[in-house]
């Protein structure tokens, strides 16, 4: 960004030791030039001085930055839409946004993983003890897993 602004003809540009973040996090609010938010690459979205969540969400239809004013216009609503995406995708993709926001809602509710590997590993673990129950006593004699495998997958 430095070279970018020293580029497009800007003089006094400077380059934070450490990053903005770090700045942030090091000096105190009482003794920066910072005002507002710092917006990041994660679930935080932004962030103030010491790294405090700052005030901002995410839409998740569209991932943009959205502001709590944002979040009272009409054509936002939660994990559907907001105002800068409401245009761009058609009901039906916004009743697809819902359906996951409500899968996703439902998982966090529940406290399991929604996405990822640990959703994998929990999806699979529950498969393993379903196909595990359903063996017959003969089969389960037969099979090379130890009963006392079956009991750990389940407790997983």
């Amino acid at each position: 960004a430095t070279s970018y602004l020293l580029g497009k003809g800007f003089e006094n540009v400077y380059h934070l030791k450490g990053g903005i973040l770090n700045y942030l996090k090091e000096v105190p609010e009482e003794k920066t030039m910072w005002k507002g938010e710092c917006y990041v690459f994660d679930e935080r979205v932004s962030v103030s001085h010491g790294l405090r969540v700052g005030t901002y969400g995410k839409c998740r239809a569209c991932r943009r930055p959205l502001s709590e004013e944002g979040k009272k216009h009409q054509h936002y609503e939660e994990g559907a839409s907001c105002e800068l995406c409401y245009s761009e995708y058609t009901e039906q993709q916004r009743e697809r946004f819902r359906t996951r926001h409500r899968a996703i809602s439902l998982a966090k509710a529940r406290g399991v993983p929604h996405l990822g590997s640990a959703a994998r590993s929990a999806k699979e673990t529950k498969k393993r003890a379903r196909e595990w129950a359903e063996l017959t006593e003969e089969e389960s004699s037969s099979t090379v897993l130890p009963r006392h495998n079956a009991t750990s997958i389940m407790k997983s």
